[in-house]
This record gives structure tokens, C-alpha cells and sequence, in this order.
């Protein structure tokens, strides 16, 4: 995918994003801390799979990659993550 290509593809989500905080914004009305958590919670619980879904398979599309790449990405990313938690913690106790 040409490099030009890349800005303007980032837009397309925007619309959705514009969405999603306002639905946060009627349900969970940030008036005070708890109520920010709850927001945070939320938005992390069922928005950031998408986010990081739509992000890995626009990135392996661009870069050339057909399903069979997408879905090793995806294979590695999942397997990585509770591993990478076991080092971190192998690291700070010693």
C-alpha cells in the first residue's frame, strides 16, 4: 500500500470513535472518580479488542500480508501476552 495511503485510512475510524465516547459519555457521565474507573473500565473491556483487531489486520493488509499472515499475527500476539506478563514479573523479582 502506498505510504500516502496510511493518513487518510487512519480517518476512518474516527467517526466511530466519535460515537463510542458519546456513548460513554450518556451512560457513565465522568461526575467523579469511580465514575471515571467505571468509564475507563468499560471502554478498555469492549472497545480495545476492536481497536486492536481493526489495527493488526489494517497492518498486515498494508504490509502485504494475506489471511494466513493475519491470522499467525493474531496467533502470536495472543500467545505473547501470557508470557510477556511472566517475564515482566521474573524481571522485577530479581
Amino acid at each position: 500500500m502506498p505510504r500516502f495511503l496510511y493518513l487518510p485510512s487512519s480517518f476512518a475510524c474516527v467517526d466511530d470513535q466519535y460515537t463510542w465516547f458519546g456513548i460513554l459519555d450518556r451512560h457513565f457521565p465522568a461526575t467523579g472518580f469511580g465514575q471515571v474507573l467505571l468509564r475507563t473500565l468499560v471502554d478498555q473491556v469492549c472497545m480495545s479488542p476492536l481497536g486492536l483487531a481493526s489495527f493488526f489486520t489494517f497492518m498486515t493488509l498494508a504490509e502485504g500480508g494475506g489471511q494466513r499472515a493475519l491470522k499467525r499475527k493474531f496467533l502470536e500476539v495472543c500467545s505473547n501476552l501470557g508470557g510477556r506478563r511472566a517475564n515482566d514479573r521474573d524481571t522485577y523479582l530479581h
